[in-house]
């Protein structure tokens, strides 16, 4: 699995993700296949407000503003 990332100028505009596969068949064949996903990203202290906003506390977080990523654990308030 391959990933393409392209970030937009403005953080707020949107993003784009690709993310392709190859299959291999036993005669040698390849098909390849792609999809194009649009996304917005999030800074952490937002997450935390949105979390927060809809009643969820956080338990558990990894995050470290160093690291490629973090995992977030939230429970009903």
């Amino acid at each position: 699995m391959i990933y393409r990332w392209e970030i937009a100028t403005n953080w707020e505009d949107e993003h784009h993700i690709e993310i392709a596969i190859a299959q291999v068949d036993t005669d040698g064949s390849v098909l390849a296949r792609s999809e194009l996903l649009s996304c917005w990203p999030y800074r952490y202290d937002e997450l935390e407000a949105e979390l927060h906003q809809v009643g969820l506390r956080t338990e558990t977080s990894t995050f470290n503003p160093e690291a490629e990523n973090y995992i977030v654990v939230a429970r009903k308030a």
